[in-house]
Formats: structure tokens, C-alpha cells, sequence
């Protein structure tokens, strides 16, 4: 049985009745003011849309211009789904803005769904690319966005860009070795040099000659080598790394292309490597103008004196490369 509220009844009580009518409203606005209401809980929240690439997993893409292609997405909004716009940007290789196109749009409806972008890549030089800025737009005008990419690599008839050349059984030793200067632990690829080449040098006035250097997680334990870049963000240097092996790279056949395509399909380019082991193959971006520049490393061995730490004096890592030549 619903509750009541029992007023004094009479004349007398005229005055009071009316105070206690107050009351009483009084009361209902505090309590429908009251943001933990239960009622409150089954009004959705205003919130903006959801945009997410569910297909391919890798949204740096690699194709020819002319190519027919499908970027899938997952599109969500409880206010309801109104626009899907893509709008492409071209670079070229140095990631300098060329062109910016004009928007694709799609009509769209619903609260939650899967929309399939299907396109053809677009005409441009070889190791250019495009850039697909896409936005999901409700009906109250909100929107999120989520982006692709498409490198545009060249026809397989084309002749390389760029020829390798090819070197074998190089090394970097421990950079824990007393004394530091007098051991090599960095290198520059082009040059085919290690650094420090001779003792007793200024380490500062070498950071931008070492395209790698090997290093360890505690100099003071076992010799568990990685590969860093001294010369990373400095002078036009862009040094990174991307871990790959025989299933997934042809090194004896590797060709400027092949390690392009090998660089960029890898979604986490790093500022170092794990922990090194022969038979890996470490892909190094050494410049990014006037276009990508690489080397591709082969590890060979890493030796290990046993004697570990800051004694491990011979302790090294061995590796073959090809490099490209701008």
C-alpha cells in the first residue's frame, strides 16, 4: 500500500494545512534534484562517438597506386550514427605535406556497426604516401577519429632506387670493458667504422658518428647485448629499429625495396632492440631525407668470455650488413 501523509484536519488547523502543503512540495523538488536518483541511472550519458581500424591490424599499409583495397572500421554511438568522412593528405618520403584532397563522405545510421572503406590507392611517386584522416560524426554533430596510412611502393619492373652494398664479420664489443675509450662499441654503417677508433677520446664529439652502439641491461652482471642509436633525433638522424628473421625477410636477396617494405609494415619501429641472438635480423632507418635510408644488420654471434660484467673482455657482438647508397 502506497504511504501517506497524515495532516491535522479542522479549521484550526487551517494555517498549518497550508504550511505543511509547502512542506511537502518543498520536499519532492529537493529530492528530484538529487543526481543519485535511481531514475537518473537510466538516462545514457551524452557521450561522443567511437572509431576504431579493426581490419587490416596493421594500419600502415604498403601498396601500388591503382590497388583495390578494404579498411574496415567499428563505428559506435548511442545518440545515433550520422557521417563517415576520410580525408586523404599526400607526403612524400621526408613527411613534408604536398596536397591536401578533398573529404569522401558517407551517410550512415544506427548506434553501432562495422563500415567497410573501400578504395583505390591513389597515383603517386614511388615511397610517397598517403595519410586517411577519418572522423565518425553523430547525429548531434560529435565526432572521434581514427587514421591509416598507405606507402606507395614502386612497380616491380622499375629499376631500384638505390643499389647495397654488402659487408661481412663486423663487430661491437662491451661498452662496460675498462677502459670505455679503448674498446668499440659503436659504429657508423656508412663509413663502416667503429667508434671509439682509438683510445682516450671525447665521447661527445662521437655521439653523431655512431649510426648504433651495443650496450647492457647491468654492465655488472652476465652479457646480455642490445642496440641503441647515440645519434637518434639529432642532425637530421632518425635511427630506429625493427626486429625481423628468416621466416619474415630474404636477407640474400634483400633489395632497397624489400627492406622498405620489411621497415615500414612494422608497427612499433624502437629506439633499441631486445636482447640480440644470431640469427636475428635488425632493420636501422639511419636518415629520413631526402628519402629513407637503411641498413639491414644480420647477427652472426654474440660471444660471451664467461667471465661476465665489467671483466667480460671479450665479450662481443658479430654481424654482417648491406646498407643502402643515396
Amino acid at each position: 500500500m502506497a504511504s501517506r501523509l497524515l495532516l491535522p484536519y479542522g479549521p484550526q488547523f487551517k494555517h498549518m494545512k497550508q504550511w505543511s502543503f509547502l512542506l511537502l512540495i518543498s520536499l519532492l523538488v529537493i529530492s528530484s534534484c538529487k543526481t543519485d536518483d535511481p531514475i537518473f541511472e537510466l538516462v545514457p550519458a551524452d557521450e561522443d562517438p567511437v572509431i576504431a581500424v579493426i581490419a587490416p591490424t596493421n594500419t600502415r599499409l604498403l601498396n601500388r597506386s591503382g590497388d583495390q583495397i578494404t579498411v574496415s572500421f567499428q563505428l559506435a554511438d548511442q545518440e545515433g550514427l550520422r557521417l563517415f568522412r576520410a580525408i586523404p593528405k599526400r607526403y612524400n618520403a621526408n613527411d613534408s605535406l604536398l596536397e591536401d584532397l578533398d573529404p569522401i563522405d558517407f551517410e550512415i545510421s544506427g548506434q553501432n556497426q562495422n563500415f567497410n572503406f573501400d578504395l583505390t590507392v591513389l597515383p603517386a611517386d614511388p615511397f610517397d604516401k598517403y595519410q586517411y584522416i577519418c572522423y565518425v560524426i553523430d547525429t548531434k554533430g560529435a565526432s572521434a577519429e581514427a587514421n591509416f596510412w598507405i606507402s606507395i611502393l614502386p612497380d616491380p619492373t622499375d629499376p631500384e632506387p638505390y643499389d647495397l652494398l654488402t659487408y661481412t664479420a663486423d663487430t661491437l664489443k662491451n661498452p662496460g670493458t675498462k677502459p670505455e675509450d679503448m674498446f668499440k662499441f659503436g659504429f657508423n654503417l656508412s663509413a663502416r667504422q667503429a667508434v671509439p677508433s682509438v683510445g682516450n677520446q671525447n665521447l661527445d664529439t662521437l655521439t653523431l658518428q655512431m649510426d648504433i652502439a651495443v650496450d647492457v641491461a647491468n654492465p655488472l652482471t652476465i652479457w646480455e647485448p642490445f642496440l641503441w642509436s647515440p645519434n637518434n633525433e639529432q642532425a637530421g638522424q632518425d635511427s630506429v629499429f625493427v626486429m625481423t628473421d628468416a621466416t619474415r625477410f630474404n636477407y640474400e636477396e634483400a633489395t632497397y625495396t624489400t627492406i622498405y617494405q620489411a621497415y615500414f609494415s612494422d608497427p612499433n619501429p624502437a629506439p633499441q632492440t631486445p636482447f640480440l641472438a644470431a640469427g636475428q635480423y635488425i632493420i636501422v632507418r639511419l636518415i629520413k631525407t631526402p628519402r629513407p635510408q637503411f641498413a639491414v644488420l644480420r647477427i652472426t654471434e654474440v660471444i660471451d668470455d664467461g667471465r661476465g660484467g665489467l671483466f667480460g673482455v671479450s665479450d662481443q657482438v658479430v654481424f654482417d650488413y648491406k646498407i643502402s647508397t643515396p
